[in-house]
């Protein structure tokens, strides 16, 4: 299982982020700002590869997934994030772990611009399957505006009772760094509700949620509060008809304040 806060194993779900206010110039809506975009893997590699001492080569099979987008608010510079091989020491992949990164770049001038890297444990079944920058508006104090990376997670299609999934983590630049203010916030999840029967259940209700965030007016230590908002559905599944019978409903889960200039969900 991903043990570094990843939190949980998850399927894929419809998710979305609210920002409010208007998105910038050349972002038309909030599924544009989210998108990916084809990636020059060869130009990201030239400059970002040295620096994480990573051959980009399709052939050498030490970069699983990559996603890139240019800076919404910085012409001429690029985003880049990616999951890859672990090696220790002694040269040896580490199947147990996989390194996670994400960079501003200027692709022209081959510089990586400001960095944040880490190492995550994964179990022998799961795996990182997609990577997507959201560059929404989530403007979080004056001249600070955070960058967003979503996060999948494959699981392996175990039977489980619960999942959550398209973890988002915001990062904001500081200098040569990028630094996460935001860790792991599940937008999608689904649980079984009133059975512990994981595989194949009879008749049963299924909830599934997905998330959005509102950068809210108010603030808190100076840096805007977050509005986390839960777009929940409970449906019969397997019922006697035939037909599924969702009933939905919106709840306002939390309110994420800045403390050190960072935000905890819980």
């Amino acid at each position: 299982m991903l043990k570094n806060a990843l939190l949980l194993l998850s399927p894929c779900l419809a998710a979305s982020a609210v920002i409010a206010g208007p998105l910038p110039p050349g972002e038309n809506s909030l599924e544009e700002a989210q998108e990916r975009e084809p990636c020059k893997v060869q130009q990201v590699g030239a400059v970002l590869g040295p620096r994480l001492k990573l051959n980009f080569e399709r052939e050498a099979q030490e970069v699983f997934e990559v996603a890139c987008k240019p800076h919404p608010v910085k012409p001429g510079l690029t985003l880049a994030t990616l999951v890859h091989v672990v090696r220790s020491r002694q040269g040896k992949v580490d199947k147990e772990r996989r390194g996670f990164a994400v960079a501003v770049l200027d692709l022209d001038g081959g510089k990586v611009v400001s960095l944040f890297r880490e190492t995550i444990a994964v179990g022998e079944t799961d795996s990182i399957s997609s990577l997507r920058l959201d560059t929404a508006r989530y403007n979080l104090a004056p001249g600070v505006r955070a960058l967003g990376v979503r996060m999948d997670i494959d699981d392996g299609f175990r039977c489980v009772q619960s999942r959550e999934n398209s973890y988002l983590h915001l990062f904001v630049e500081e200098g040569t760094k990028l630094r996460r203010v935001l860790k792991g916030l599940p937008m999608e999840s689904w649980q079984l509700v009133d059975t512990e029967v994981v595989c194949n259940p009879g008749p049963h209700l299924e909830e599934s949620s997905s998330r959005s965030v509102v950068v809210l007016p108010t603030r808190s230590e100076g840096w805007s509060d977050l509005q986390i908002t839960a777009t929940r559905t409970l449906e019969t599944i397997g019922a006697e008809d035939g037909q599924t019978h969702p009933k939905v409903s919106k709840v306002l889960e939390q309110t994420l304040r800045a403390r050190n200039k960072s935000y905890v969900f819980q």
